[in-house]
């Protein structure tokens, strides 16, 4: 959410910043996933093309100074499904979802570690990383058949690390200087991921963790992105209050879909 990083005020440390942020802006953050990724920006996509059914998440509660009140929330199946209650002190949360993995769940604690679980709601979480950053784009999650669980995180100190495949895979180094991260898959083209840099560029790359960086725009606020295998990469950024979006390729040209933009979101 770009406006939620153009409000930074360098007077708060950034994690009580974020704290607050989260406390005045929603009570209940939900992001929610068709067979494809979300992220904390509420991205919803569906990446292998095949029935999965729906799986929401959210986060309520909004008062920081009592962490046990912020609890994530799930449910699976159907729209009328009974909640589940999976995890307290809870940040921010991304799920996403596809026919051969199952539900994939994220969710950020108040102190800062990034909790996952794969397979079914019941399932047992794992500490993946300790010291993510806070903030709305600090981290996502995609799956799909062919490639599995994606997780991408922006750690305490600006480095993007990405892992694919297990939820026990290694992390990889993708970049430093990250302030942002997205990802989405699909079967066909594989992963997808886009960082913002803290000098305002916008490097995303796609096909295997270790693909070349390409330098897609200079002073996005921020970014969102989706995959399907019969369309590709689609790519959405805010710059400038500009929503402009791209598709099929990442040296497609970018398209002005609209002015005074202050969220954008994309599905595939």
């Amino acid at each position: 959410m770009s406006i939620a990083r153009s409000l930074l005020s360098p007077s708060i440390p950034r994690p009580e910043y974020w704290r607050r942020l989260t406390a005045i802006l929603a009570a209940a953050t939900a992001v929610v996933a068709f067979g494809g990724v979300a992220a904390p920006s509420a991205l919803a996509a569906n990446a292998g093309g095949n029935a999965t059914p729906p799986l929401i998440g959210i986060r309520v509660g909004n008062n920081p100074d009592n962490p046990s009140s912020m609890k994530a929330l799930v449910k699976e199946g159907s729209l009328t499904a009974n909640w589940n209650d999976e995890l307290s002190d809870v940040e921010s949360i991304a799920v996403a979802s596809d026919p051969s993995n199952g539900p994939l769940i994220a969710a950020q604690t108040a102190n800062g570690d990034l909790m996952v679980k794969e397979a079914s709601l019941t399932a047992k979480w794992n500490d993946e990383w300790t010291g993510v950053m806070f903030g709305p784009n600090e981290f996502g999650v995609a799956s799909d058949p062919a490639n599995g669980p994606l997780i991408g995180i922006v750690a305490d100190g600006g480095e993007a690390m990405v892992k694919e495949g297990s939820l026990t895979a290694s992390w990889n180094d993708e970049l430093s200087g990250a302030e942002g991260i997205a990802v989405a898959s699909d079967p066909a083209n594989g992963p997808l991921i886009a960082a913002l840099t803290d000098s305002g560029e916008l490097m995303v790359k796609e096909g295997s963790l270790t693909a070349k960086w390409n330098d897609e725009h200079s002073g996005a606020t921020d970014v969102v992105v989706a995959s399907d295998p019969a369309n590709g990469p689609l790519i959405g950024i805010i710059n400038g209050g500009e929503a402009m979006v791209k598709e099929g390729s990442l040296t497609a040209k970018w398209n002005d879909e609209h002015k005074d933009t202050v969220v954008v979101s994309v599905a595939g």
